[in-house]
């Protein structure tokens, strides 16, 4: 599991895609969350960098997105994002082998 909780402004945020990106590259199973902070992240126009803004769209497509809460500006139309609950949230870091924060 790859969790998002910083903002767009930060680098950690370009190393947990392209972290996303090398895990679905080797067919290992990923769950990608974005709460808090990183909520902003799924706004439409949040990713400046074209390329990171392709790695978000491809992850959407490949595995989806999950969100606990939603961003204030509202969610990308082009991503593919499911809400998520705390007990939710929960039982996926349970069955992880990794959870790594970003």
């Amino acid at each position: 599991m790859v969790v998002f909780s910083r903002g767009e402004g930060s680098h950690r945020v370009e190393e947990g895609l392209r972290l996303v990106a090398a895990l679905l590259g080797m067919d290992e199973p990923t769950i990608v969350v974005f709460l808090d902070d990183g909520l902003g992240i799924l706004e439409e126009g949040a990713l400046e960098d074209p390329l990171m803004r392709d790695y978000l769209r491809t992850v959407s497509d490949l595995t989806g997105l999950h969100a606990l809460g939603s961003p204030s500006g509202g969610i990308d139309p082009e991503l593919d994002v499911s809400p998520l609950t705390v007990s939710e949230l929960a039982d996926k870091v349970g069955g992880c082998k990794a959870v790594v924060t970003y």
